[in-house]
């Protein structure tokens, strides 16, 4: 039998400290009500996945894909009309393709992008995440996302922004949730942080949390670039963070043309078992598109991909 986190955890109350506490003792506890939470989960999980989906339905190849293409806008889709590009090559090895660090200015750029493909004869729906408002109305992200999803494969994709009340991102991430044709569930969250940008790693175990407390039917791939390089972040720092030590990242190569690790793919422990994570080279994505320098007009990061089997 299947029981929620909430369930697993309404008997554990304030009273269990004592009045007396500390104010130390009560962020102790705090925390470790936090780590407890995420390792129940996921005993939770793997012990119910099969119960879930065993039988109901059988696999289907499913590729989820995450590329900073922060420079990509309507110009360069104009200028790739007709001609062999990158985005299209890209977007045929993508069930799922989530574009990060894109400009908020580029208000169009998502139905554009859909028409784009769709005169490729590429079907697929593309979708811009939720902007967050500041209370001026003036926007508070630094940058969007853009999330595409090949309606072959998918039959309904959802939005549903994650609640950032504390402004603890510069560019507040977005669930993309999705259908499958075989009914698996999937969600996908592209994330974007700068260079060396310590507190929003900290911070993302939130999202992480709650996701596993709101949406643990789903199948999650956190994915886009981190910055975990050792040029940005230590070893040490990074191998702190609970979901680095829980998840599972599928990418372990070099993600950039200097040889940096900066863009990963997380998952759960049950569905990294049926997933190959890897960095799609220039030469996957066609080189007949104009090379490296060509590419680096969009990105200075390769593309990420897992290609799972998902049911």
């Amino acid at each position: 039998m299947k029981y929620s986190i909430l369930e697993l955890l309404k008997n554990r109350t304030k009273s269990e400290i004592s009045p007396a506490a500390s104010a130390e003792e009560t962020h102790l506890f705090s925390n470790f009500r936090a780590t407890l939470l995420l390792f129940i989960f996921f005993f939770n999980f793997c012990v119910t996945v099969d119960e879930n989906f065993e039988g109901r339905a059988k696999p289907i190849s499913f590729s989820i894909c995450f590329w900073n293409a922060e420079k990509l806008d309507s110009k360069k889709l104009i200028e790739w009309k007709n001609k062999k590009n990158y985005i299209t090559e890209l977007t045929k090895k993508c069930d799922s393709l989530s574009l990060t660090e894109i400009r908020v200015d580029n208000d169009n750029l998502s139905s554009e992008l859909e028409d784009f493909l769709s005169k490729e004869n590429l079907n697929y729906s593309c979708v811009d995440s939720i902007l967050k408002l500041n209370e001026d109305g003036t926007i508070q992200n630094q940058t969007k996302y853009i999330s595409c999803s090949n309606n072959n494969k998918v039959v309904e994709m959802k939005l549903i922004a994650y609640p950032d009340t504390k402004k603890e991102f510069l560019s507040p991430p977005s669930f993309f949730f999705l259908e499958l044709t075989n009914g698996a569930k999937v969600s996908v969250l592209p994330f974007h942080t700068e260079p060396g940008n310590k507190n929003e790693l900290i911070d993302f175990e939130k999202i992480v949390n709650f996701t596993y407390q709101k949406f643990s039917e789903r199948k999650t791939f956190f994915g886009g670039d981190f910055y975990t390089d050792k040029k940005y972040q230590s070893d040490s720092f990074l191998k702190s963070l609970l979901y680095f030590q829980i998840l599972k990242n599928l990418i372990s190569e070099p993600s950039t043309f200097t040889g940096e690790k900066n863009d990963v793919i997380f998952t759960d422990n049950v569905s990294q078992l049926n997933c190959i994570g890897k960095v799609i080279s220039l030469e996957q994505i066609s080189i007949e598109s104009g090379g490296q320098k060509e590419f680096e007009k969009i990105s200075s990061h390769l593309p990420v991909v897992a290609n799972c089997k998902i049911k």
